[in-house]
C-alpha cells in the first residue's frame, strides 16, 4: 500500500503554523501585559514624585499661594490631592489669609461695603449674583467682611422677622441655626474678634417697654466639625454704663450704625440738634465708653454722613469744594483727627454739591464713592472719585455684595438641596 506523503507534509505544516501562531499571541500578551505594568509603574512614579514635591513645600507657602486665588479656582484645586484639600478646607491660617486678600478684592473691584448692620425687607434681596438669591423666606439682616451672613425667617415680604435666625456662608452652601433670642430683635450682626480669632453673633432687643437689651453667642473660631454645640445659647451683656446712656438719657432713641471688625459697637442719637454722644461698647471686653462728636458736629442731622473707613469711625461732611473728614483714632482716648480732601470737580457737577460721599478703602488708593445714581439706557451709573490720582470716573452701580471665604464655625451644616 502507497502512504501519502502530502497529507503528512500539510498537516506537519498546518502544526507548526499554529505553533508559531500560539508563540506569537502568548509574545505579544507578555508585551502588552509588560507595557501595562510599565505605564503603571510611571503613573505610580509620577504620583509619587507629585506628591512628594507637594509634601515638600511649606505649608506656610503653600497657603500663601493659593490664599490669592478666588473661591471658584480653589473649589476645583481641593481635587488636586489631599495636601490641598486639608489645606483649603481646614487650614486656620490658609482661611484667615484668604478672608483679608479676598476683601481686598471686593474692595478694590469698588463694590460698595455698606455698614454692617444692614436691614434689607423683602424675601428677594440679592447679593452679588443669581445664585445667591435668598429662598424659603429668609432673608438676609445683615454681613460683615467675615463672608458670613446673618439671615430671618420672614412670613412674607416687608415685615419684621419671626424668631427664627440662622448664620450662612453663600461660598460653602453651609448654614448654622442660631437658638431664639428672649426679646424682640430689631438689629442682628456677625462679626470677628481679630485678638481672639472667635466669631460673635450680637443681637439688639427691645421689650415692650422700649428698653434696649444686648444678647451675645460666642461660636467659636474656626472649624469644620457638624457636630453643634450642645451649649450654644444667648448670653445677655450687662454692660456698665450701657443701660443708662442709651435708657435714661436725655438721647434715650438710639439708631444702631456700625460694628467695627474689633467688635465695637457704634450707636447714635436721632434727630438731635445739639452736639452727640456716641455710644462706644467693646463687645467682647463688656465695656462702654461715651464719645463726644467734634466740636461743631451734630450726628443727628442729615448734613453728615456716618460711616467705616479703614476699620475706624469717620464723620464727614462737604461744605464749599471740600469734604472735612474726621476719624476716631482712639475712642478710649477720645482722640479725633481731622482731614480736608478738595473737591474741585464740583463747579462742573453742580448736582453733586449736595451730596456726601462714601469713603472707601482700595489695594493702591482710596476713593469717593457719590451716591448719585443716573439712568443712562436702563442702565444705573454712580460717581467714584480716586483720591490720589485725583480722577473722577462713572460706571455701572455696583451691586450690593460681599466678599467670599471658606470660614466655617462649629456646627455647620449643608444647606438643603430645595434651597440651593
Amino acid at each position: 500500500m502507497n502512504y501519502d506523503t502530502s497529507k503528512d507534509s500539510s498537516a506537519k505544516s498546518n502544526s507548526f503554523s499554529l505553533f508559531v501562531a500560539y508563540i506569537r499571541f502568548i509574545i505579544c500578551s507578555s508585551l502588552d501585559s509588560l507595557k501595562i505594568k510599565y505605564q503603571e509603574k510611571m503613573m505610580r512614579k509620577r504620583s509619587s514624585v507629585f506628591t512628594t514635591n507637594v509634601s515638600l513645600l511649606p505649608e506656610e507657602i503653600l497657603c500663601l499661594i493659593l490664599s490669592w486665588l478666588e473661591e471658584k479656582y480653589l473649589l476645583r484645586c481641593k481635587s488636586v490631592c489631599k495636601v490641598w484639600h486639608d489645606v483649603i478646607v481646614k487650614n486656620k491660617q490658609f482661611i484667615d489669609i484668604h478672608a483679608i486678600h479676598n476683601g481686598r478684592r471686593f474692595h478694590n473691584s469698588c463694590k460698595l461695603r455698606r455698614p454692617l448692620m444692614m436691614i434689607y425687607l423683602g424675601d428677594d434681596a440679592i447679593l452679588n449674583d443669581t445664585e445667591l438669591k435668598l429662598k424659603k423666606k429668609f432673608r438676609r439682616l445683615s454681613h460683615s467682611c467675615t463672608g458670613l451672613l446673618v439671615e430671618g425667617l420672614t412670613k412674607k415680604a416687608f415685615t419684621t422677622t419671626t424668631d427664627i435666625y440662622r448664620i450662612r456662608n453663600p461660598t460653602t452652601k453651609r448654614i448654622l441655626d442660631l437658638p431664639r433670642p428672649r426679646e424682640k430683635v430689631f438689629s442682628m450682626s456677625v462679626f470677628l474678634h481679630s485678638s481672639t480669632s472667635s466669631f460673635y453673633v450680637i443681637s439688639l432687643n427691645r421689650d415692650e417697654e422700649l428698653i434696649v437689651k444686648l444678647e451675645v453667642i460666642d461660636l467659636g473660631g474656626q472649624s469644620n466639625d457638624p457636630c453643634p454645640e450642645i451649649d450654644l445659647s444667648w448670653r445677655n451683656l450687662n454692660i456698665p454704663g450701657f443701660d443708662k446712656a442709651i435708657n435714661d438719657g436725655p438721647e434715650k432713641y438710639y439708631r444702631t450704625s456700625f460694628i467695627s471688625e474689633d467688635g465695637i459697637l457704634f450707636m447714635f442719637p436721632i434727630g438731635s440738634s445739639n452736639p452727640a454722644t456716641i455710644l462706644c461698647v467693646d463687645l467682647v471686653q463688656e465695656v462702654c465708653t461715651i464719645v463726644n462728636a467734634p466740636e461743631g458736629i451734630s450726628c443727628g442731622l442729615s448734613g453728615v454722613r456716618i460711616q467705616l473707613w479703614r476699620g475706624k469711625l469717620t464723620i464727614a461732611s462737604v461744605s464749599e469744594e471740600k469734604l472735612n473728614v474726621w476719624v476716631l483714632e482712639d475712642y478710649k482716648k477720645h482722640k479725633w483727627s481731622d482731614k480736608v480732601i478738595p473737591l474741585p470737580f464740583l463747579n462742573q457737577n453742580p448736582h453733586m454739591k449736595n451730596l456726601i460721599p462714601e469713603l472707601h478703602q482700595g489695594d493702591e488708593e482710596d476713593f469717593l464713592v457719590y451716591l448719585d445714581d443716573y439712568n443712562v439706557g436702563g442702565q444705573d451709573y454712580r460717581h467714584v472719585y480716586k483720591l490720589d490720582s485725583k480722577v473722577l470716573s462713572h460706571g455701572p452701580t455696583p451691586p450690593i455684595s460681599m466678599p467670599a471665604t471658606f470660614v466655617s464655625v462649629k456646627g455647620m451644616r449643608a444647606i438643603p438641596e430645595v434651597e440651593r
